[in-house]
């Protein structure tokens, strides 16, 4: 049991270094000299047209909360597969990863759908809102 809570703090861990390193390197890249257009570029650099439009900041609300799920089900999945390799041969364990590895799978499935979904949706509803 140790054993698992500690690869789940390492992968958490792991997991917000990189999201840290990756924050910190956009910041750096920005021009800090100008600071009125601080807020209009990164808007335009996370995808947001409009400062103030509802469908651009709903969309940007489902698009990371979706790649949120989707990296979870995806933590899940290599959870699933170590904890596969690691059943040497014990029949309940394997049982129990095959179930992790399988839900986790349909979850990819189900969030990479609703993730296409409102893609074209949030599209469509700019498109009319133009």
């Amino acid at each position: 049991m140790k054993k698992n809570y500690y690869l789940i703090n390492f992968i958490l861990i792991l997991c917000l270094s990189l999201f840290l390193i990756a924050s910190h390197t956009s910041y750096a890249a920005l021009n800090f000299k100008d600071t009125t257009s601080l807020t209009e570029k990164g808007a335009e650099s996370s995808g947001v047209a409009r400062a103030g439009d509802p469908t651009a900041l709903a969309a940007s609300i489902i698009s990371a909360l979706l790649s949120l799920v989707g990296v979870v089900f995806f933590i899940l999945f290599l959870y699933g597969s170590i904890m596969w390799m690691t059943a040497a041969g014990n029949d309940e364990k394997v049982g129990s990863a095959k179930k992790i590895i399988v839900s986790s799978v349909i979850g990819l499935a189900i969030v990479s759908l609703a993730y296409v979904i409102s893609f074209f949706v949030i599209q469509a509803l700019e498109k009319n809102a133009l």
